[in-house]
């Protein structure tokens, strides 16, 4: 199948609608605020386990020093006895020796509670206990009235080192929670700053997601929509041919859309009023009869909708037609001709021609046999009366399109699931000619039939060539290239909004004083048949 881009499509973020934009913005300000909350949280419980291990530190150094001010208590209370013999000065050292299996208690308990060497506290022990051992041996010895061995230099040195080992051994301990404290320290100073950090930056992520926010709302909301009601405004005002830019949020440009429907809509209105007024001209019963004959039968096959519209340059009495055909089961014909000229003269021949196309095809079922037995027919049409026709049958069962084309503009064949929303580039298949047009001077012509496949959500569109010859006031043909970009303008294609936007644009295109050839716009959508 031929594929012809028009136009460039839009992006693929534009089909984004806003309120999954907004969803999608409040999830990801949730994930933040859930995420940096969850670390202020841990960092604030992290923090607080810090702070408190570092009081505990603090208090097993305190537990520590008191250890050793009762060691030393004990030294120096050993000291004067054994200078003095006084046996008053003893008794702070006995006091200590009390004390000190609590005190020593103590230090373990805090030293286990910090994850501290508390089994270092049995080489404390153990070196107080050789000094300790010593010290009895020096009470003894000034108990036996012997001050002057004990206070010998040697025994004085010996005294001295055993209490250094213990006065070693405490610090070592206390040298390890000197480097715990400073290890906690640092570390609730960088969990400070971590908490500090987390919460600033979560609150800077959340004013980021808000200013992205309103960015996005004044971006894709607030000013495509005053541009809205700028166009809106001048729609109201009677400018039916303003610019009504679909832009912004997926929202607006249905919005845009609908509104442009709306304009449309009017413009049609306003165009239907003025064939009426020109149908003055004509309303006798001789031109209501040929009006409501040419009018198509009401032929219907399940799974296969026309939505059609003939608009005629002078009232309503065109030289265009369309017809419906109820050829099978399941098998409807479509009919789409233009007579040269329009007014009565080819109003007359087409009623001809539409009766004649509607009886071959129930006859032969063929759309080239039909065009072919109707052209053999024409014999006595004045040459210069000639038409173009485009025949098909939808066969609903089969899924198939059969085509003959009698001179006729080239119908385009619209695959499913193209339309994107807010519009965007459309595909599609041309249906060409297959012999030539319809007229007494051709005879012995034969149309062929082409076979397509029509499956649900294909459609057929097809027209006339005062469609696509609206001429601007320039000399601008609205041409194929027009009536694709309003056909890309429908979101979801729907048929009869393709076929009104179509219609009006093709208006608009050629401007005052309207249309000066029939406009027939014909679609054939092939959708899911009922039950």
């Amino acid at each position: 199948m031929g594929v012809t881009p028009r136009r460039p499509a839009r992006g693929g973020a534009g089909r984004v609608s806003l309120t999954r934009r907004l969803a999608g913005a409040s999830l990801l300000a949730l994930i933040v605020l859930v995420c940096g909350g969850a670390l202020v949280v841990v960092t604030a419980q992290q923090l607080g386990d810090a702070q408190r291990l570092l009081v505990r530190v603090a208090v097993a150094r305190q537990a520590t020093a008191d250890l050793l001010t009762r060691y030393v208590d004990q030294e120096t209370s050993l000291r004067g006895y054994v200078i003095t013999g006084e046996p008053d000065l003893l008794s702070p050292y006995q006091v200590a020796q009390r004390e000190l299996p609590g005190r020593t208690g103590e230090v373990r308990a805090h030293l286990r509670a910090v994850g501290g060497p508390a089994e270092q506290l049995a080489d404390v022990e153990a070196a107080h206990a050789e000094w300790d051992a010593y010290a009895r041996e020096q009470v003894a010895l000034v108990g036996d009235d012997d001050r002057a061995a004990a206070a010998t230099i040697g025994a004085t040195m010996h005294g001295k080192n055993l209490f250094d080992a213990v006065r070693d051994e405490v610090e070592q301990v206390d040298g390890w929670l000197v480097q715990e404290q400073q290890r906690s320290q640092d570390r609730t100073e960088r969990l400070q700053t971590r908490l500090v950090l987390g919460t600033a930056g979560g609150l800077a992520a959340l004013a980021a997601l808000l200013g992205l926010s309103c960015l996005v709302m004044v971006r894709q909301v607030t000013q495509p929509l005053r541009r809205l009601a700028v166009s809106t405004r001048a729609v109201a005002d009677g400018d039916l041919s303003a610019d009504l830019r679909a832009e912004g949020a997926l929202e607006v440009r249905d919005l845009a859309g609908d509104v442009g429907a709306m304009r449309d809509r009017l413009l049609a209105d306003l165009d239907r009023t003025r064939q009426a007024l020109g149908a003055l001209d004509q309303e006798d019963r001789a031109v209501r009869a040929v009006r409501e004959a040419l009018l198509p039968s009401p032929a219907r096959v399940g799974g296969v909708r026309v939505t059609a519209r003939l608009d005629a340059a002078e009232g309503v009495l065109a030289g265009d037609w369309y017809d419906t055909v109820q050829v099978g089961p399941g098998r409807l014909g479509v009919v789409v001709g233009d007579v040269a000229g329009h007014g009565p003269y080819s109003a007359v021949f087409a009623l001809r021609l539409k009766h004649s196309l509607a009886t071959a095809l129930r006859t032969h079922g063929s759309p080239g046999a039909a065009l072919t037995a109707v052209s053999a027919d024409l014999q006595d049409v004045p040459g210069e009366l000639f038409a173009t026709a485009f025949v098909g049958i939808v066969d609903a069962g089969a899924g198939t399109l059969v085509h003959a084309n009698a001179g006729h503009p080239p119908a385009l064949l619209l695959p499913g699931g193209d339309a994107a929303p807010g519009g965007g580039e459309v595909r599609f298949e041309e249906l060409p000619p297959t012999g030539p047009l319809l007229s007494s001077i051709v005879g012995g012509a034969v149309w062929r039939d082409t076979v397509h496949p029509f499956a649900v959500g294909d459609s057929l569109l097809t027209f006339t060539d005062g469609v696509l010859e609206s001429r601007s006031p320039d000399g601008t043909e609205f041409g194929l290239d027009g009536l694709l970009l309003a056909v890309g303008q429908i979101p979801g294609r729907d048929p009869a909004r393709v076929i009104d936007a179509v219609a009006a644009a093709a208006l608009r295109h050629a401007g005052t004083p309207g249309r000066r050839d029939d406009h027939t716009l014909v679609h054939v959508l092939r959708e899911d048949a009922p039950g």
